[in-house]
């Protein structure tokens, strides 16, 4: 009896099982691919996210070091919320939560960051202390009750707005009009007041003219015009409102041994470079340096 044996079917079906093994096998492949390969990208924006997160934290903790004084500005961190974009899938965002006072100010913010469609969000707090600064110190000292002070003779130039000058006991000095003095050729005309200074009106320095005050130092909304190589030095703080301020020619110098606080005015960077501040500023070009008097032997 012959057998027949037909190997050629075998063999076909052997081959359709490996393909549909090694399908199998391919798209479980791909599949771990494709999921190690998201998990990496989620992986990688939650890291960033973070990053991104604390990046805002810092952004935060920055602006709330540089303040200058807490009260005046903690209206604008009632509503606050900033946005960063770095690009169009990287961006922080940081918002206040809540703002609790007591002795101590503690702000509660949060910062969002946020990479492709990933966020990651910190929370955080800053503790901002309300004890009095430099500049709440210097704004405390307005012009005083004039009933303590009497009228004394200026030495002043005579002119139609003629300077009024008042003192108290302590050597305070209230200015009021035009105050004038000019030191001429090699003469110096020196003046020195042993007490604060007021000035409301305008105070013109001439030639080599000069005013030293031994503490503190108040000019409101006034004038101060300087011609030549005088000097105002003023030993203690300052505060400065200026009308206008008008140097022409010369050297002129303004030093201030204390702290001194500029209330901005128009074309004010045209004269400040003629101030120094040996305490603190809330001018950025002004405040801890070394000053000394320079020019016509002083």
């Amino acid at each position: 009896m012959k057998l027949i044996h037909n190997e050629r079917g075998a063999a076909l079906v052997l081959v359709l099982l490996a393909v549909m093994v090694a399908g199998i096998l391919g798209t479980v492949l791909a599949s771990q691919i494709l999921t190690a390969g998201t998990q990496a990208t989620k992986s990688q924006n939650l890291n960033k996210a973070e990053n991104l997160a604390k990046m805002g934290k810092e952004f935060f903790i920055q602006e709330i070091s540089h303040l200058e004084e807490w009260q005046n500005q903690k209206s604008r961190f009632v509503n606050y919320l900033k946005t960063r974009t770095i690009d169009d899938d990287h961006s922080y965002s940081i918002r206040v939560l809540e703002i609790e006072e007591s002795e101590q100010t503690v702000v509660t913010y949060e910062s969002t960051g946020i990479s492709g469609d990933t966020e990651e969000v910190l929370t955080g707090q800053v503790t901002i202390s309300v004890s009095e600064t430099w500049i709440d110190l210097i704004n405390k000292e307005i012009p005083p009750d004039l009933e303590d002070f009497t009228e004394i003779h200026c030495e002043t130039r005579p002119g139609p707005n003629r300077a009024k000058c008042d003192v108290d006991e302590s050597g305070n000095v209230y200015l009021t009009g035009s105050y004038n003095i000019t030191g001429r050729g090699n003469s110096n005309h020196e003046i020195t007041i042993d007490g604060d200074l007021w000035v409301d009106g305008s105070i013109e320095l001439g030639g080599n003219s000069s005013i030293t005050i031994n503490g503190f130092t108040y000019f409101e909304n006034s004038r101060l015009f300087m011609n030549g190589s005088p000097y105002l030095l003023v030993n203690g703080d300052a505060y400065f409102d200026f009308s206008d301020v008008d140097f022409r020619g010369g050297d002129q110098t303004v030093i201030v041994t204390g702290n001194a606080y500029f209330v901005p005015s128009e074309n004010q960077n045209l004269w400040l470079d003629a101030f120094c501040v040996v305490g603190q500023s809330n001018i950025q070009s002004l405040g801890e340096q070394e000053c000394r008097l320079e020019g016509n032997g002083r």
